[in-house]
């Protein structure tokens, strides 16, 4: 089933059962989920995202068989509304929608840093193996090695904060994983809309990630690369990611 919003975007796939009979499929009113992506889902498992704002939606049932897809029947109409009115006047719906979108944009490319830094951590490390099975001394490729985990490791911290020491000594520097947190806790379930500390929490947050994104993307499509093919050079056994070696 595939759901539109009024100008015809569409907002959310989902599946349905597919065995004989009756069925009913139900929506949860909210956009796709931004999380990474670790395995295989299933409908009852694929995660929802933030909700979406009142109006007028369509929903259209498909039916995919051998990659051929056909549409069954005409597309339905249905209205979203609200269930109540708070007590105090908040942000108009459109307003809070769009604040919920930047916050998606968001978590969606924060959560996928910080599921690179760990892909990309446990990659050093069978690095680090392969470096041991060479027939090298210890000196210049054990250094690159050693720069590129400390530079991992500084951008995990400016991303999320000390993990050794967070919560432990005090109040900690914010990051921007916590001033995303901050800005989505507030706001992400409620329809009375941000105030002007989750926007500028969320400012913040954007651009200094900004710069992080770059260090990581630097990390993992040259400089470890790099290295691997050091590696590959001397004589060292292949990793996972890594080119297949030369006969």
């Amino acid at each position: 089933l595939v759901v539109r919003d009024e100008a015809g975007q569409v907002v959310r796939r989902l599946q349905g059962p597919v065995t004989e009979g009756f069925h009913r499929v139900a929506w949860d009113l909210t956009f796709p989920g931004t999380a990474p992506v670790s395995g295989p889902e299933t409908p009852d498992t694929a995660p929802g995202g933030f909700l979406v704002g009142p109006g007028t939606y369509t929903v259209t049932l498909m039916r995919e068989t051998d990659g051929e897809r056909t549409e069954i029947g005409d597309p339905q109409s249905f209205e979203v509304e609200r269930l109540s009115e708070g007590a105090l006047e908040g942000s108009p719906d459109d307003e809070v929608v769009a604040f919920w979108e930047r916050l998606a944009s968001m978590q969606r490319s924060v959560s996928a840093a910080n599921a690179a830094i760990n892909v990309t951590r446990f990659r050093l490390e069978r690095l680090q193996s392969a470096l041991f099975r060479t027939r090298t001394a210890p000196g210049e490729l054990d250094d690159q090695y050693e720069a590129l985990r400390q530079r991992l490791f500084e951008i995990e911290e400016d991303l999320g904060g000390n993990q050794s020491s967070n919560g432990q000594y005090g109040s900690e520097p914010a990051t921007v994983s916590s001033r995303l947190g901050f800005a989505q806790l507030g706001t992400s379930l409620s329809t009375y809309g941000p105030n002007p500390a989750h926007r500028r929490q969320l400012d913040i947050a954007e651009s200094e990630f900004g710069d992080i994104r770059e260090r990581l993307d630097t990390l993992i499509e040259d400089d470890v690369p790099a290295f691997e093919e050091a590696l590959a050079e001397a004589g060292a056994p292949w990793t996972p990611e890594a080119v297949l070696p030369p006969m």
